[in-house]
Parts: C-alpha cells; sequence; structure tokens
C-alpha cells in the first residue's frame, strides 16, 4: 500500500510521469488485489483519495466530487468484472452490505469482531497494567488465537499504562506532521498520509510483535528529526 501512495505521490506532486513509476504503480496494486485483503484495499482506495484532494488544494470541492465519483467507480468495477470479484470483491461485499444496509454476516469479520470486544471487555479487569503480552489467546473465549486489534491487544496486556507509552512516539510524530502539513512541503504531505493509515488500519490488524511494522514509524520519526534541524 505504502509503496503504491508512494509511487502515486511521485507521479502526481513530483510530475514524475516515468514508464517506471507506471510500471511499479500497476504491480503493487496488483499484488494488493491479488492478495484479497480488505484492509489494504480499502487503505489504498482511502490513500489514493486523500493524495489527490491533498494535491494543489484550489477546488477543493470539485476535486472532493470528482475523486468520490471515481472511488465509486471503482468500487463497481471491482463488483462486477468476474475475475476481480473472485480476488478481492467477494471481500469486501460484506463490508458494503453492512454499509449500506446495515446486516453483517460474514464468519471471518463476525469473529474477529468478537474477540476484539472480549479483548477490550476483559481489560477493564486490569485496566492500568494489562494482564501481560501474548496472553489474550489463554483466556476462556479465545481459543488460542489473538484479538486483531492492535489497540484491544496491547489495553488486554499492557494495560492503560502500555498503550499509552506504546502509542505515544505515534502521536506526537503525528502531531508534527499534521502541523506542519500546510507548509509548502510535498513531502510532509505524503508522510502524513502513511502515518494516518498506519493507525487507521490497527483496528484490523495486530502488529506490536513484528518489528517489519515499526520501519514506517522510525522513517517518520527520521524525517522528522532532518527537517527539525533544518529549521
Amino acid at each position: 500500500v505504502y509503496a503504491s501512495l508512494w509511487c502515486a505521490y511521485l507521479m502526481i506532486f513530483e510530475r514524475e510521469l516515468t514508464r517506471i513509476n507506471f510500471f511499479s504503480l500497476f504491480i503493487n496494486i496488483s499484488f494488493i488485489v491479488m492478495t484479497g485483503s480488505r484492509g489494504a484495499f480499502f487503505s489504498l482506495l482511502i490513500g489514493m483519495y486523500l493524495l489527490f484532494i491533498l494535491y494543489n488544494k484550489r477546488n477543493m470541492v470539485m476535486k472532493i466530487i470528482v475523486v468520490t465519483l471515481i472511488g465509486i467507480a471503482t468500487l463497481i468495477l471491482v463488483m462486477k468484472v468476474k475475475m476481480l470479484y473472485n480476488l478481492i470483491g467477494h471481500r469486501i461485499e460484506p463490508i458494503l452490505d453492512f454499509i449500506l444496509r446495515g446486516s453483517f454476516e460474514e464468519s471471518s469479520m463476525l469473529s474477529r469482531m468478537k474477540y476484539s470486544a472480549l479483548a477490550f471487555a476483559r481489560a477493564k479487569e486490569s485496566l492500568f497494567w494489562g494482564y501481560g503480552l501474548d496472553c489474550f489467546r489463554h483466556i476462556k473465549g479465545a481459543y488460542g488465537t489473538y484479538s486483531h486489534n492492535n489497540y484491544a491487544e496491547i489495553l488486554f496486556s499492557l494495560g492503560a499504562t502500555g498503550i499509552v507509552l506504546y502509542y505515544l512516539p505515534y502521536i506526537w510524530n503525528l502531531k508534527y506532521y499534521l502541523t506542519s502539513i500546510f507548509k509548502k512541503n510535498n513531502e510532509i504531505v505524503v508522510i502524513s498520509l502513511f502515518l494516518l493509515i498506519y493507525l487507521v488500519s490497527e483496528p484490523f490488524r495486530v502488529t506490536y510483535f513484528n518489528r517489519g511494522f515499526l520501519i514506517l514509524p522510525l522513517i517518520c520519526y527520521l524525517y522528522m528529526s532532518e527537517q527539525k534541524q533544518k529549521a
């Protein structure tokens, strides 16, 4: 997702309309579609939406309308083209049903919501300190799995103290980027977008045990440090 958005950033903001950027964007989006990941697909869709809106903030209302129509057309295409439907459409159909009709019957998402709710409910019993890392899978009703929600998992494992300490660097980064987003620096815009997508995606995955997920916050921190030194 981040590679796709970075290619789009280079093409939209920096006007680097090179073959390698077009090819990289096509390959990355193809991989996202072929994985059938709902989280990755919606992260890409939302990221592209915000990227187009933030580019050249003039005519904002018209751009919102146009990009919204493009997003709707993309969803219709995914649902109507058989190959795309088999790859990703059938995965996002339950979410669209929930948004449009208020009904939700897909077993995978229901299970994720159940585990997440269980983690939040049990976290209240040890709100400040939690039960310890990777302990959720051992409680009744967890069936040896995790909560599928990083916020719920950390709150259950480390309590309110742990979740504040864990996300404090993210909040610090986000505060800097959001307060700097209206400066005429395109890189700040796209990195702010990366960080927002990262945090919005956290309720749909558990990431604290995977060091690979720390690369993005680290890049954000290093870039912020570099910008402060230049200032």
